[in-house]
């Protein structure tokens, strides 16, 4: 049994029962706008995003670049924004959790049990939960993926029980 644990959609949400504050609203209105125009130009070097505890988004990109840091400030307009810069972009973690998914059978007969993965936009991060973290297990996912391993942050699991 495994969990897959994908990036947060605020397209659900749609009472302000479920919204904080009026500034978080703004910094999830913002987010739903960067959502399309990243889908609709896969050129920007999108890392992500998050609300941090002052409502602010947060907008990843990989390394500085300031176009899209304009860019993004446009279209924030008077909702505030922050940036942070990773090494990888959204696209390039997306793709690693691919490979895992459409390979995790090949991935269990080798001894290795993942209990989930999780695109963590703060950190710039693709995680993995494991039952037994081992240099051996960290190596063979690298190796796997053909990846940095900086890509990647390895996190105890317990093993997945049943319902």
């Amino acid at each position: 049994m495994f969990i897959f644990v994908n990036q947060l959609d605020y397209s659900q949400l749609n009472s302000d029962t479920e919204i904080r504050h009026g500034t978080q609203k703004d910094a999830v209105e913002l987010y739903k706008k960067i959502q399309v125009l990243v889908k609709e130009n896969r050129e920007i070097p999108f890392t992500g995003a998050f609300i941090d505890d002052n409502d602010v988004l947060n907008i990843g990109l990989k390394g500085n670049q300031q176009k899209y840091r304009n860019l993004f400030k446009h279209i924030a307009g008077n909702t505030p924004v922050k940036f942070y810069e990773t090494d990888f972009t959204f696209k390039e973690l997306r793709e690693l959790q691919i490979i895992i998914r459409q390979n995790w059978g090949e991935l269990e007969e080798n001894g290795i049990d993942i209990n989930f993965l999780c695109l963590n936009e703060k950190l710039g991060v693709l995680e993995i939960g494991l039952e037994k973290v081992t240099d051996e297990a960290k190596h063979t996912i690298v190796n796997y993926l053909n990846c940095k391993p900086s890509a990647l942050k390895f996190i105890k699991a317990q093993p997945a029980q049943p319902l």
